[in-house]
């Protein structure tokens, strides 16, 4: 089955993406769970371009706050990342979000939908490992475990 948009579903879509990533933007700046949120964040941002590539002309609003709100979020965001990724990556990857509010349909989207999603990732899985190791990383300590009783002679292995 293929679902045909047209370009009134595509640009309400795009600004319904655009909204909630500037929503999770603000949620960020505001302070908790600020790297889970921050990506969602990117991710929405991503799928408005994807949808609605001139989100400036498309909702002048959101494309006027939200490169405000991402350039103050930047340096947060790195400051967290610390060590997990160089500042200059984190600051092309806030470049490229921030100029898919601001800069309009032009030959660079799909970069900038790309270096954004570079840095979606990457914060992504700067989360999700802190998180685990906050756990203690209890998944990967069960599998070692498994790994080495499986490797354990059975006591019916005979030995010459």
């Amino acid at each position: 089955m293929t679902i045909h948009l047209d370009e009134t579903d595509l640009q309400a879509g795009a600004a319904y993406f655009a909204g909630q990533a500037l929503a999770a933007f603000r949620q960020a700046l505001a302070g908790e769970n600020t790297l889970g949120i921050t990506a969602g964040g990117i991710g929405h941002a991503s799928r408005a371009a994807c949808l609605g590539t001139d989100l400036r002309s498309l909702v002048p609003e959101i494309a006027r706050e939200a490169p405000e709100v991402l350039f103050a979020l930047s340096p947060r965001i790195s400051d967290l990342l610390g060590e997990d990724v160089p500042r200059d990556r984190v600051s092309v990857g806030f470049a490229a979000v921030s100029s898919l509010f601001s800069a309009g349909a032009d030959e660079f989207v799909e970069d900038r939908i790309h270096y954004a999603e570079i840095l979606r990732s990457e914060i992504a899985m700067a989360f999700h490992r802190r998180r685990l190791s906050l756990r203690g990383d209890p998944f990967a300590r069960h599998l070692n475990l498994r790994r080495a009783a499986a490797a354990l002679p059975s006591e019916f292995t005979a030995y010459h």
